[in-house]
């Protein structure tokens, strides 16, 4: 066939233009009931098939007018490219939006992707942070930045108190949460966790000295009492109970500080 068609979802990639071979075809798309638009042709041609009018190019006129075939279509690409909750949806741009609808309707018509969402999907609770307008002072109330945290980690899939240690200032850029780790930790992830590692983990020892690059300000006494525990329960050594040394072997003063 002139115009590759072989299934109906070849139809997608046929233009009106492309009917212009064809003086009846092109003549009965422009004066027929379709009001020259393709796409409803074919739609009316062959009811029976399940389209996706966003796949024609363009889409039929007015198509994304309507908020029910908007959200219909932000369903199906939030499937398509694999994003299942909230938190990987509200990262989606608006210009990926855009890309897979034919048009730049979101483009001409919202701010921003967070605008789109919270429009179109105002049933779905989403976390305050994505807000483009989120108040400066937000972040200024410590049980926020905890709730924050709890929810990056889950994002994360943290399980072990320990995985927390592998925070990564790009962790916060991807999750909206730059402006607070910048305000009010200097854009250190170990800072951070000297704050708020007690409310997300209470009971457990924060052992710093397992971050990589950690700032020499960080490297408190306690840091190193924590490293001396983690050898002594990995090395099996036994503690005098009086002296507070390693049985066995001759500390230095130096190295027996490190249990005093």
């Amino acid at each position: 066939p002139r115009l590759g068609i072989e299934q109906p979802n070849d139809w997608y990639k046929v233009k009106a233009k492309d009917l212009s071979h064809s003086k009846r075809g092109y003549s009965y798309l422009k004066r027929g009931p379709h009001r020259g638009q393709l796409s409803l042709m074919v739609q009316s041609a062959f009811p029976e098939h399940d389209w996706l009018p966003w796949k024609f190019c363009p889409p039929p006129k007015g198509y994304f007018n309507s908020v029910s075939n908007q959200r219909t279509y932000l369903t199906w690409l939030f499937e398509k490219l694999g994003l299942v909750t909230s938190a990987q949806i509200a990262n989606v741009s608006i210009n990926k939006m855009d890309e897979y609808c034919g048009s730049a309707f979101f483009r001409r018509h919202y701010k921003n992707s967070i605008e789109v969402l919270t429009k179109l999907f105002p049933e779905t609770e989403w976390p305050p942070w994505f807000s483009s307008r989120l108040s400066s002072s937000h972040w200024s109330v410590r049980e926020n930045r905890i709730t924050y945290l709890r929810w990056l980690g889950e994002q994360l899939e943290f399980i072990s108190p320990d995985d927390w240690l592998s925070l990564t200032i790009h962790d916060f850029e991807t999750h909206r949460g730059q402006t607070m780790l910048r305000t009010h930790y200097g854009s250190s992830p170990p800072q951070l966790l000297v704050d708020l590692f007690q409310d997300l983990c209470p009971g457990h020892p924060l052992k710093l000295w397992r971050v990589s690059r950690l700032p020499f300000s960080l490297l408190p006494h306690v840091c190193l009492l924590d490293l001396a525990e983690d050898l002594r329960v990995s090395l099996s050594i036994k503690l005098d109970p009086i002296e507070g040394a390693p049985l066995g072997l001759a500390m230095t003063p130096h190295a027996s500080s490190l249990f005093e």
